[in-house]
């Protein structure tokens, strides 16, 4: 009998350059960090719910509420509504698209408040499953704008491109699935430092209650890392996920 090795070769070529990415995604933050810079640490929580829709196999569509707290935890820093839409091209492959409206409260600079700020974002996604492992490569490009405030009053679109590398285990007969994580901000701006300004990693794990419902608990650490006086931000997340399916 004569097997065709291609298509596992192809599969194989594929895995190799997500590992690749994600092992870069990984270490060039640690490589870039400047260890005698002075830093600003705080600590925040996040709690965030979300409702999911299951149309088909291919597509699925996402509500999420998100609250969250900074300054130790003690203030509030930002509240926003995330609409997204997310479509399987293959088994390997997603593409997103999604819109944001953060209501964030500045602290910096002469002029304090709330902002109200408009995110657009695209996902490209790439997924690798290896045994029990799963790694999901994404990239993302997104722009936000002020609400409210004209460019002659001093907003201009701020520009950002993300990857963000997870690898999760799916252990059989568990409820549970730890993962880790790690991402790259790469900034672009007007009048703004531009480059790679920003890094977080995370460990957590995700607790299937039931079939239609999980929620997920995560330690993260986001570190700036092209400023002086950069800021280094240790979070506590926890996300609940109603799953909706179409019938």
């Amino acid at each position: 009998m004569v097997t065709d090795r291609w298509p596992a070769s192809r599969k194989w070529n594929r895995c190799k350059v997500a590992i690749i990415l994600a092992m870069f995604s990984m270490f060039i933050p640690v490589t870039a960090q400047k260890p005698f810079m002075p830093a600003q640490r705080d600590f925040e929580t996040w709690n965030s719910g979300m409702l999911r829709y299951k149309f088909n196999k291919q597509w699925q569509f996402n509500l999420e509420e998100q609250f969250r707290m900074n300054n130790l935890s003690r203030s509030f820093g930002q509240l926003f509504t995330d609409a997204s839409a997310v479509f399987r091209a293959r088994e390997d492959m997603e593409f997103g698209i999604g819109f944001r409206h953060i209501l964030d409260m500045d602290n910096r600079g002469s002029k304090t408040g709330l902002e109200n700020h408009l995110r657009f974002y695209l996902d490209a996604s790439l997924i690798m499953k290896i045994y029990m492992l799963r790694l999901d490569t994404r990239f993302r490009y997104q722009r936000r704008n002020e609400l409210g405030v004209s460019r002659t009053e001093g907003d201009y679109p701020v520009k950002d491109y993300r990857c963000k590398s997870t690898l999760s285990w799916n252990i059989s007969n568990c409820k549970w699935t730890p993962e880790i994580s790690t991402e790259l901000f790469y900034h672009a701006g007007i009048g703004e430092m531009n480059g790679i300004r920003r890094f977080r990693i995370s460990a957590g794990a995700e607790y299937k209650i039931n079939g239609n419902q999980k929620i997920g608990f995560r330690y993260l650490r986001q570190r700036e890392i092209v400023v002086w006086n950069p800021e280094i931000t240790h979070l506590v997340f926890v996300r609940y996920v109603y799953i909706w399916k179409r019938k």
